[in-house]
């Protein structure tokens, strides 16, 4: 494949040849223009690992594939199991590893797959549990519960994370 060429001005103000790169290779990459590949979409090595994602500390123990709740902890932005009792503990993305009370981890965002978890229903939609992290192939039904879609189950063990800010019962 032939990477199309641009004309751009160097700091003399000529015009120079320039080719576009097709990777890159880190911090000695920034400021270049990447350039599409053969496929028609950009190389891998130029989405950071952490696309989609956020580390702060928990204030609980979170486990691996949990439902985690991003809230505001005395100013600081923190990390708890979120759960669907009532809508003060929503489900904002989820724990691709557990997190030690005290401990900062990683919360991914939507659009992630989960293999954390476990008993889905194979493509059904995953609600936001009562049970602290949890995910649940049923809705919640109690007055006063928060009924928040949080996903599609592709297996019993996967889910596609996705993100609804749900309704009380």
């Amino acid at each position: 494949m032939t990477v199309q060429k641009l004309l751009v001005l160097n700091s003399n103000g000529m015009e120079q040849q320039y080719t576009p790169i097709t990777s890159s290779a880190g911090s000695s990459s920034a400021g270049q223009i990447p350039a599409l590949g053969a496929g028609g979409q950009l190389d891998a090595s130029f989405i950071p690992s952490t696309t989609g994602s956020m580390s702060a500390p928990a204030t609980e123990a979170i486990a691996a594939g949990a439902a985690v709740n991003i809230y505001n902890n005395a100013g600081t932005i923190s990390l708890r199991n979120a759960n669907a009792t009532d809508a003060t503990k929503p489900c904002n993305g989820f724990a691709p590893s557990a997190i030690a009370s005290g401990s900062s981890g990683m919360v991914n965002f939507p659009g992630q797959l989960n293999s954390g978890v476990s008993g889905l229903t194979p493509s059904a939609l995953v609600f936001l549990g009562t049970t602290a992290g949890q995910f649940t192939s049923t809705p919640p039904n109690t007055t006063g519960n928060l009924v928040q879609p949080c996903g599609y189950a592709l297996t019993a063990t996967e889910m596609l994370h996705l993100w609804s800010p749900g309704t009380i019962c």
